[in-house]
């Protein structure tokens, strides 16, 4: 939407979706700036077709705003992985699921993704706590792969690991997938869970 665009007012009841109409202008403006910091109020009234005066009714301020739009972002990825990983009670199983999703999402939802990892300004701490929820999800199931394993290495760490590794391949694979010089996301799916010796013994 332009700035331009004129809005029409939601009907009775329904300022709910304004609101997540807010947090998604956000979190474009958010991955097409790059940064949080170049992101304000009035950017994203414009973006959604509102007044400024709208905006705040949902929002103290713009810091409020930036950190509720990450939060959604982390929400929807939180949500998408709970239901990936509900789809089968095997930790191995879950495993594969999980970074199944993640690469697609990162793909599907590139603003969404890139967005999930910025930090607002002044912000007292460095991610999201929704996003941390999604962390807590990915140490359960690293976790019971080693117990099943026997395995005694610090869950937390590994999980660290596996993020990072599953983080890189996002950043630097799914956007140039149509280059043959890249292999598969599945294929580096099996060399993350084989290096970090999560396959079942």
């Amino acid at each position: 939407m332009t700035s331009a665009t004129t809005r029409k007012r939601n009907p009775r009841g329904q300022g709910g979706q304004l609101r997540d109409d807010l947090l998604h202008a956000a979190a474009e403006l958010i991955a097409e700036t790059g940064s949080v910091r170049e992101v304000g109020i009035r950017a994203v009234a414009s973006a959604v077709g509102v007044s400024p005066t709208a905006v705040y009714r949902h929002f103290d301020n713009v810091g409020d705003l930036l950190q509720a739009s990450i939060d959604h972002c982390w929400t929807i990825f939180r949500d998408g992985m709970m239901q990936a990983v509900g789809s089968s009670e095997d930790p191995f199983e879950q495993f594969r699921n999980a970074g199944v999703f993640y690469l697609e999402f990162a793909a599907e939802h590139d603003a969404l993704y890139r967005t999930m990892f910025r930090v607002p300004p002044d912000a007292d701490k460095a991610s999201s706590v929704v996003g941390m929820q999604a962390f807590d999800m990915l140490i359960a199931i690293v976790s019971a792969i080693l117990n099943a394993n026997g395995d005694d290495r610090d869950p937390h760490f590994v999980a660290v690991q596996v993020h990072t590794w599953v983080h890189g391949i996002a950043g630097l694979c799914v956007p140039f997938g149509a280059d043959e010089a890249w292999p598969e996301t599945n294929t580096l799916l099996d060399g993350l869970s084989s290096a970090l010796n999560l396959d079942p013994a």
